[in-house]
């Protein structure tokens, strides 16, 4: 699924990278931090644990050291900064799952 997880063309993200598939769901969305939790409760019930924890890993490394604007890899509705706070809130939630299994 996350074969090519560092899948990088001209320093932008493309579809298929584990943000990419995470803010899908956001693109027309205009504030999507409301939804950060039940979206994460979606992957956790799709993807295995180690799938997980490289949705939450590349998100992490994304947070810390940002490479582009996440906003464009889809040109979502939403400002930089809420898609932010939800893959941060996004990821919170998912690690949380990933301890209690």
């Amino acid at each position: 699924m996350f074969e090519n997880k560092i899948s990088k063309t001209e320093d932008l993200y493309r579809w298929g990278h584990p943000i990419s598939l995470v803010l899908y769901g956001t693109i027309f969305d205009s504030n999507p931090v409301e939804r950060a939790e039940t979206d994460a409760e979606s992957f956790v019930a799709e993807y295995t644990p180690d799938q997980l924890q490289i949705l939450v890993d590349e998100i992490k490394f994304e947070l810390r050291n940002p490479t582009q604007q996440v906003r464009d890899i889809h040109d979502c509705r939403a400002s930089e900064a809420q898609l932010r706070e939800f893959l941060r809130l996004f990821t919170n939630h998912v690690e949380r799952q990933l301890r209690r299994s």
